[in-house]
Parts: C-alpha cells; sequence; structure tokens
C-alpha cells in the first residue's frame, strides 16, 4: 500500500503520528508539505512564496504516485478565501468551496481513499517560547501550565 500525506506546515506536523500509526500498513510514504501553502490550486490567494506553484506541483505529484491512501492535513483558516461569505447553494459554490471541491474532484482521480485531517488544535498562547525558556533554564518549568480547554 502506497500512502501520500499532503498539506501544510500542520501536516508536517503530524507527519511523524501517521508513520506510526500506519506502520508496517505501507510499502511507501510520501510527505509532500510547504508551510503557509493549500494543496488545493487557487486557495492559497495570490500566489505569494510560490504557493501557487507549489498547489499545482502537489496535484502533478498525486497523479503520479497514485496512492492508495491520500491524507490532506491543513490548516484552512489562513487562505483568504476562506473569510469570504459561504453558500449552502451547490448550483452555486462560494469560492471556497468551488476551489476546494474542483481540487478533491481532480485527487478523486488517482486515489481511492482520501482523509482530510481537520480541524486542527490552534493555540493562543506561546507554549513553545515558554518551553524553550524552562528548559534553558529562564523560566520555572512547574509554573508552566496550559489549559487547552
Amino acid at each position: 500500500m502506497t500512502v501520500m500525506l499532503i498539506g501544510n506546515s500542520y501536516a508536517e506536523k503530524i507527519s511523524q503520528g501517521i508513520v506510526k500509526i500506519m506502520d508496517g500498513k505501507f510499502k511507501t510514504i510520501h510527505l509532500v508539505y510547504k508551510p503557509y501553502c493549500s494543496v488545493f490550486p487557487g486557495l492559497s490567494g495570490d500566489g505569494k512564496g510560490g504557493c501557487d506553484i507549489f498547489e499545482n506541483l502537489t496535484v502533478e505529484s498525486v497523479k503520479l504516485v497514485q496512492p492508495d491512501i491520500l491524507f490532506i492535513s491543513s490548516k484552512f483558516h489562513i487562505f483568504p478565501a476562506i473569510q469570504e461569505p459561504i453558500t449552502n447553494d451547490t448550483a452555486n459554490f462560494d469560492n471556497a468551496t468551488f476551489l476546494i471541491q474542483s481540487a478533491l474532484d481532480i485527487y478523486s482521480n488517482f486515489t481511492d481513499h482520501i482523509i482530510i485531517i481537520e480541524p486542527q488544535a490552534v493555540f493562543n498562547h506561546p507554549i513553545a517560547y515558554h518551553l524553550a525558556k524552562s528548559l534553558a533554564g529562564y523560566e520555572d518549568i512547574h509554573q508552566l501550565d496550559y489549559s487547552i480547554e
């Protein structure tokens, strides 16, 4: 079985977990991710940072690999089109829904299973910053306590 994980930095963050839970269940795993970029062509917006190129290369990669399982992991709220009003009218999709559905239609030609991992956990406090300071001895690690409620 061939597995592929595509997405932005959130895909990178969960890649080791995917590898661990799928251990022994796949022949190869392909990881394709780029921070701040979408895997749905057109969703990243203005193409800054090479995201437009990445989006198209991701489609081509899925076409080339044709994985048995395609995992998609991305934090969608960072893309401008997601902030636009949505519609329930399936005959007249809003821009974000149209772009996502179009990409899923394309991806489904090259894989049997698509798993979208969403939502992603977001913390509004700098856990990594304070953990690093605590480990370096600049803050008391016993005072490092964050609720995820």
